[in-house]
């Protein structure tokens, strides 16, 4: 029943009430959108704007050399020259452009073509381009107008130009010719100076050399290998006298190992005669002693004979080891021959290769040369085509009355959003309303506020 009462009570006087309470916040916003608006639109200065049309012929050369056309979609297209327009190389020489312009017409003005102020549009479903400027200067606009569709012309120009692609094969050949003849000069001094023979003769037998260098050398590393082992053997046997065991001896140019075997075989002989006469009698025995003194006589002997095969068996084995570092120089210095000569023919080899390819790629130039010729003879000679000049400027956008009216608009709804957040803030008791939510009981009547005089 209450909360009945309550709703009936907010009307129309209670909004209308809280917007005079707080009608300053609300004049002060209008107030200042409105002169901000105003001093806006008095400041701002009057643009010009000067167009001219070009017309674009669709489809992209894949190359100077050969007349054909790669077609995108249109909108790709389309989207893309606009993007062409107002490159940095097109508006680097629509600068130049205007500068001419300027000095032709006597004007002291800074030729600069800014990028924002370049527009370019399509003119409905067509190939035709509305390239505009804008300016504060009518001339100005006209001229930066002029200077860029006349720079998007020449760039397409320029990429096509058949001079610039003469000039471009000329330099080339010129090119190819003078590496050719320096290869040439080159390969007689190389020729001359390292004496170089294409005879298989000298280099057949320098690989069977090295061939018969590396397997005598093979043989004789094996044969000192093995004399190397056995003289080792010979010095241990020595060494422990002759206990462990008998060194086994070979024939050699020094003389024959008869009597060293034969001293060995009667050694071993008188050996197993002490050891079984050791087994019956004590160490006085007189045959005994007399057995150990001859045995001891004979390793004497045999320990001389041995040291003497040994030296000479070492002078046989330093004259091995002679002939292969004689061998292994031999070796060195054939295949230090076979590889120079290796060298120099891979050289001269590697020159004809280089000569080969540069005779080519003369061939291929040439024969380009003529097909672009040819190419250039039957496709169009125009890219982008001049429709309409650049026109006299004319004032654009001077009064934005949009802009204007909008903007106190916008000021009066945030002012009343702003009024009524303030008042959703303030809890004190202002209306008859407040009174009875407060209280909870009914007004039943209330005064005006009175003035003091």
């Amino acid at each position: 029943m209450y909360e009945e009462q309550q709703t009936k009570e907010i009307s129309v006087r209670d909004f209308l009430r809280v917007v005079f309470r707080h009608k300053w916040i609300l004049i002060t916003l209008f107030t200042v959108a409105t002169t901000v608006v105003a001093v806006m639109n008095i400041m701002s200065p009057v643009l010009y704007e000067s167009q001219a049309r070009v017309l674009v012929r669709r489809g992209q050369m894949e190359s100077a050399v050969y007349a054909r056309y790669r077609y995108l979609p249109w909108e790709e297209e389309i989207s893309s020259e606009l993007e062409t327009v107002k490159s940095q190389a097109v508006l680097a020489r629509a600068e130049d452009i205007l500068k001419d312009r300027l000095d032709e017409a006597g004007l002291d003005r800074r030729p600069v073509i800014l990028r924002r102020n370049v527009n370019v549009d399509v003119v409905k479903e067509s190939n035709v381009l509305a390239i505009s400027y804008l300016h504060s200067d009518p001339d100005m606009a006209q001229f930066g107008a002029d200077a860029v569709s006349r720079a998007y012309m020449e760039h397409y120009q320029e990429a096509g130009n058949i001079e610039r692609v003469g000039e471009f094969f000329v330099t080339e050949i010129e090119g190819v010719e003078g590496e050719m003849y320096g290869l040439r000069a080159a390969r007689g001094e190389f020729l001359e100076e390292a004496k170089l023979t294409f005879s298989k003769n000298e280099q057949d037998q320098l690989e069977r050399r090295i061939e018969e260098y590396k397997n005598r050398l093979k043989e004789l590393r094996l044969e000192i290998s093995k004399r190397e082992a056995l003289l080792e053997t010979q010095r241990r046997a020595v060494e422990d006298g002759f206990e462990t065991r008998i060194p086994k001896l070979r024939d050699s140019s020094y003389g024959d190992a008869s009597v060293i075997t034969q001293t060995k075989m009667e050694l071993a002989k008188l050996k197993a005669e002490r050891d079984a006469m050791a087994a019956q009698y004590t160490e006085k025995y007189p045959p005994l002693a007399a057995l150990k003194k001859r045995i001891k006589v004979l390793e004497g002997q045999l320990r001389s004979e041995v040291l003497d095969k040994i030296n000479l068996e070492e002078m046989d084995l330093e004259i091995l080891r002679n002939e292969e570092k004689t061998l292994t120089q031999s070796l060195s210095e054939s295949e230090g021959r076979l590889l120079a000569i290796l060298e120099k023919q891979g050289r001269y080899r590697q020159m004809e290769l280089d000569l080969e390819a540069l005779e080519e790629r003369y061939k291929q130039l040439k024969e380009t040369e003529i097909q672009t010729k040819i190419a250039q003879a039957t496709s169009p000679d125009w890219r982008v085509t001049l429709l309409t000049p650049a026109s006299e400027a004319i004032a654009r956008k001077t009064k934005d009355y949009v802009r204007m009216a909008l903007a106190p608009i916008f000021s009066l709804l945030i002012g009343l959003a702003l009024v009524f957040f303030i008042e959703s803030l303030d809890h004190s008791i202002k209306t008859p309303a407040d009174a009875e939510e407060a209280l909870g009981i009914p007004v039943l009547a209330s005064l005006w506020e009175i003035k003091k005089t």
